[in-house]
C-alpha cells in the first residue's frame, strides 16, 4: 500500500543530517520581503522569527525541506507560467497548492496581487496554524485549507473536483512508488477543467529508484 506520511515515524531528532542548525543562508532576498513587507517582520527580527517557526514545523514532522529551509524559497513565482497564473487569478481563478505545507507559495501569490479567498490548500499533516504564525496574517489571508489525503481525499477534497483552474504540485510526487505516482497523477485530473493547468516541479532520477530516509522510503 502506498504510504502519503512516510516521515511519520521518525523521531524529529536535530541530530538528523538533513537538519540545518543555521538558517541564515536560506532566507533568500525574496523571503525576506516577504516577511518584512507582507508580514511586517522587523528585518533584525526575520532570522530568530524564522527558526522559531521551522523548529515548532520540525517537531510536527521532520521533512527534509523543513529541516533545511528549503520552505523559505517560494517555488511558484520560479515556474515560466508565473505570470499567467497571477494574471489568471486576478481575473477570477482558483488555485489548489497540493502539499501546501506553511502556505508559504499561497503568501507569495498574494503578495503580489491575488485574492486570498480562490486559494485553496491541501497537505497530508496540518501545518497550517504555523503558516499563520510566520506571516503575521491571521483574519486578513483567506485561502481554505484541507487536511486529508491525496490518494484518498475527503469530502471536501472530493467536493472540488471540476472546480480548479489551476493547480500546484511541487515536491510531492516523489514520496510514492510508481503506481503512487501514476495514482496521485490521475487525482489531480479529476479537479480539473478544460483549460485548467498543472504546474510544478518534482525531484527523480533517470530510472527507478528507492532512498531510504531513516525507516521510510522515498521513491523516484
Amino acid at each position: 500500500m502506498e504510504n502519503s506520511d512516510p516521515v511519520k515515524d521518525i523521531i524529529p531528532s536535530k541530530e538528523l543530517a538533513w537538519y540545518l542548525d543555521d538558517l541564515k543562508g536560506r532566507v533568500t532576498p525574496e523571503i525576506r520581503r516577504l516577511l518584512e513587507e507582507y508580514s511586517k517582520v522587523p528585518a533584525d527580527e526575520v532570522l530568530r522569527h524564522v527558526h522559531e517557526i521551522r523548529d515548532k514545523a520540525w517537531a510536527i514532522r521532520p521533512y527534509p525541506c523543513t529541516g533545511l529551509g528549503n520552505f523559505l524559497q517560494p517555488t511558484v513565482s520560479l515556474l515560466p507560467v508565473y505570470p499567467e497564473i497571477l494574471s489568471r487569478l486576478k481575473n477570477g481563478a482558483s488555485f489548489l497548492d497540493v502539499g501546501c505545507f506553511l502556505g508559504q507559495d499561497l503568501r507569495k501569490l498574494v503578495f503580489d496581487g491575488a485574492p486570498s479567498d480562490h486559494l485553496h490548500g491541501v497537505d497530508i499533516v496540518s501545518h497550517w496554524h504555523l503558516g499563520y504564525e510566520l506571516f503575521l496574517d491571521e483574519g486578513r489571508f483567506k485561502a481554505h485549507f484541507m487536511e486529508t489525503d491525496l490518494l484518498k481525499p475527503n469530502a471536501e477534497l472530493s467536493a472540488l473536483e471540476g472546480k480548479i483552474d489551476i493547480i500546484q504540485v511541487t515536491h510531492v510526487l516523489h514520496q510514492w512508488g510508481w503506481k503512487g505516482q501514476i495514482q496521485a497523477a490521475k487525482q489531480l485530473a479529476k479537479y480539473t477543467k478544460p483549460g485548467s493547468l498543472i504546474v510544478g516541479y518534482q525531484a527523480g532520477t533517470a530510472g527507478e529508484a528507492t532512498k531510504e530516509v531513516g525507516e521510510s522510503e522515498w521513491h523516484s
